[in-house]
């Protein structure tokens, strides 16, 4: 039956109401493909939070820079007694804690050492500070720290890391241990202002 008083605007009501279900689909599909398109490009990949931006300096004004600092500088779960019987535990978690923390990473890694000597020619022979310590010269070593103290590196994400890694052992050491170890302070720390362990022998 045909409407007796059609409403002359019928055509333009319903060409309205078209367009505007087409605009919303529009709307909701080019707001899905920003937000596709954000998290495409904002998320690089990291393992562990350490490692993410792992050259970069940690902002300790963060709330998330203060948590990066204290998980590294936090005790290892198990008391290192500096014995023989307690070594390979000790370097399995000392090596957990730099890949995890991101010690051993980026262009301030502070784990591998170069210790090819400049008059052989050799550009690159690589010793790990944790599985081949004994193998790094002290000279390497202590030019280490200093870049980090005082160097080309002083203030950078290096330092922080070698900060870390210091507080890291000493929380982790026994008390026996601990003691043992200041008897013998000035052999292995560059100043008494900060604990570089990493100079030790």
């Amino acid at each position: 039956m045909v409407d007796a008083n059609p409403n002359p605007n019928q055509a333009l009501i319903d060409a309205l109401i078209a367009a505007l279900a087409a605009n919303q689909t529009a709307q909701a599909t080019a707001i899905a493909n920003a937000i596709k398109s954000s998290n495409a490009t904002s998320i690089t990949y990291a393992a562990t939070p350490g490692m993410h931006e792992a050259s970069a300096l940690l902002d300790y004004g963060t709330k998330s820079g203060k948590q990066a600092f204290l998980d590294g500088c936090a005790a290892l779960d198990t008391k290192f007694d500096m014995t023989a019987a307690s070594t390979v535990d000790f370097v399995h978690e000392i090596e957990r804690r730099a890949r995890i923390s991101g010690w051993d990473v980026g262009t301030y890694d502070i784990t591998n050492f170069n210790i090819a000597p400049i008059t052989t020619g050799t550009a690159v022979i690589m010793k790990n500070f944790f599985l081949e310590y004994s193998q790094i010269p002290v000279s390497v070593n202590k030019t280490a720290c200093e870049d980090w103290q005082s160097g080309s590196k002083k203030e950078s994400r290096a330092t922080q890391n070698n900060e870390q890694m210091g507080l890291c052992i000493i929380k982790s050491l026994t008390d026996e241990a601990r003691h043992c170890l200041t008897v013998h302070y000035h052999e292995f720390t560059l100043t008494r202002s900060s604990t570089h362990l990493s100079s030790s022998r």
